[in-house]
């Protein structure tokens, strides 16, 4: 009799688990929010993002409302060429939205985004990879506007 229920009850748990499993494909899958934020940049020279080198280009930037990547898309092709995680929005908040860009020698990179009404939603104190003499600060600065895509 008690190898009889084990059986029943080994039974019972395959069935329980093969149900979980085929819901499990079933069930839909949570439609993605709409960005945060959405907008336009012109790149007028390679910019370093980040690990990414981009060219110079127009680009779309979309800031995931959930969570908080940034993602850059070229506007011609919409092919992803940076994914950056920013953070949560600091400071005041600014009725403009900026991309401020770092220059060294003839090297640009990314170091902070504004975004208007929330604030720098991203940051990096050190844009630049370390050379071989520990020089990796900044020498200039450009800023470069970022144009809301109306919806």
């Amino acid at each position: 009799m008690k190898a009889t229920n084990n059986k029943w009850f080994a039974g019972a748990m395959k069935l329980a688990v093969g149900l979980v499993l085929a819901g499990s494909f079933l069930m839909p899958l949570p439609v993605h929010a709409q960005p945060r934020y959405a907008g336009n940049i012109t790149l007028a020279h390679e910019t370093r993002w980040g690990t990414t080198m981009i060219p110079a280009g127009d680009y779309k930037l979309n800031v995931d409302a959930e969570t908080e990547v940034i993602q850059v898309c070229d506007s011609n092709t919409g092919k992803v060429v940076a994914n950056e995680i920013g953070v949560v929005a600091t400071g005041s908040r600014t009725d403009r939205s900026e991309l401020r860009i770092a220059t060294r020698g003839s090297e640009q990179a990314v170091y902070a985004l504004f975004l208007a009404q929330y604030g720098e939603i991203y940051s990096n104190t050190r844009p630049f990879p370390k050379t071989s003499h520990g020089d990796d600060d900044a020498r200039a600065t450009e800023i470069t506007s970022v144009r809301v895509i109306q919806k």
